[in-house]
């Protein structure tokens, strides 16, 4: 399952992620950032190539490729799609659960994805939102 973003979105969160990093020390400014994302000279890129990869692994039958903003859109559909991928029948109740558990604000406020347990060794100090908006830019 690879869930890609669109680039502009992908490079304000992780600009964002870059600074709260304990790890990190990078203090530049974000338009430095979005020249550096581009240049492919940040963490895990060049971002482009990794996401072309998926893309043209799609239409392999092991391969599901589903886009954020198609998750943000229609997260239903996309449970559905994702359980009918790894061959699982899920009652619409079920499909209604997780489709309640994935919304932004629960996962926001849920520490098994809001990185929390991070806050102490992993986040400078003041730096607490793992998780920031959800929003499309």
């Amino acid at each position: 399952v690879y869930v890609a973003r669109n680039p502009k979105d992908t490079v304000v969160s992780y600009y964002h992620f870059h600074k709260m990093l304990k790890v990190i020390t990078y203090s530049g400014t974000i338009d430095d950032f979005v020249d550096s994302f581009i240049d492919g000279k940040c963490i895990y890129s060049p971002w482009w190539n990794h996401v072309l990869e998926a893309w043209k692994q799609k239409d392999n039958e092991n391969v599901f490729f589903v886009k954020y903003e198609d998750m943000k859109k229609d997260i239903k559909s996309v449970i559905r799609e994702v359980s009918k991928f790894l061959g699982k029948s899920l009652s619409e109740k079920e499909i209604d659960q997780i489709a309640e558990y994935t919304q932004f604000d629960k996962m926001k406020n849920n520490p098994m994805s809001n990185y929390s347990w991070w806050k102490e060794s992993g986040f400078k100090d003041g730096q607490t939102d793992f998780l920031r908006k959800g929003k499309f830019l």
